[in-house]
């Protein structure tokens, strides 16, 4: 029988997103971070990325019949939404723009793999599992 099931589960959004904060620092923000134009975006998204891990941690520690875990479930789903937001919004237009053509060719490739093999499990939707979350009591 598989581990996932069709509804996700909190186990299964902490392994997604901690596998996808792993591939984006290692492929995308330490390159930047070596560009000076790359460097406060990167800062900020390491920052966003703390903050997602430091609720996963609450996430794991708690009852998840207490009411304080939906409330952090929430804060999580909001944080999530945000970061992918202004990632499509403002992170990677600074990539496009300071990464050459090789290197960005090169990050297309390896993306999809660094992510699948630090997750080693299917992607799902990210921002769909944490609502899914957030929502369900």
């Amino acid at each position: 029988r598989s581990t996932f099931s069709n509804k996700p589960s909190f186990d299964q959004l902490k392994v997604e997103l901690m596998a996808h904060a792993a591939a984006e620092e290692r492929h995308l923000y330490v390159p930047l971070l070596m560009e000076d134009g790359g460097l406060d975006a990167s800062r900020h998204a390491l920052h966003e990325h703390h903050e997602v891990d430091e609720l996963l941690e609450d996430l794991s520690v708690r009852n998840k019949k207490q009411a304080g875990w939906i409330a952090t479930a929430k804060k999580l789903s909001f944080k999530v939404r945000h970061h992918l937001k202004e990632e499509e919004s403002k992170f990677f237009q600074v990539a496009g723009r300071l990464l050459s053509a090789p290197k960005k060719n090169s990050r297309s490739t390896t993306w999809p793999i660094a992510i699948a093999s630090a997750a080693s499990v299917p992607c799902f939707g990210w921002s769909q599992m944490s609502d899914s979350l957030a929502t369900s009591e």
